[in-house]
């Protein structure tokens, strides 16, 4: 999928920034930062999809409500 290393990290960051923009923390002994987010997607790489899938739920129920 990446034919670089700098793309991996490049597209680790995009990802963490991205859930930076959905998420204020975490109840984890790592502190939320940049990178620890992109150890958690690296680890774990339906992570990113799933809290954006989630956000989005959320704010869309919320509009259905209003």
């Amino acid at each position: 999928r990446f034919e670089t290393a700098e793309e991996f990290l490049l597209a680790l960051q995009r990802g963490a920034s991205l859930v930076r923009e959905v998420a204020t923390g975490w109840s984890l002994d790592a502190e939320f930062t940049d990178e620890n987010i992109m150890a958690l997607i690296e680890q774990y790489p339906g992570v990113q999809q799933e809290l954006h899938t989630l956000y989005h739920k959320a704010i869309l129920g919320n509009r259905v409500k209003n």
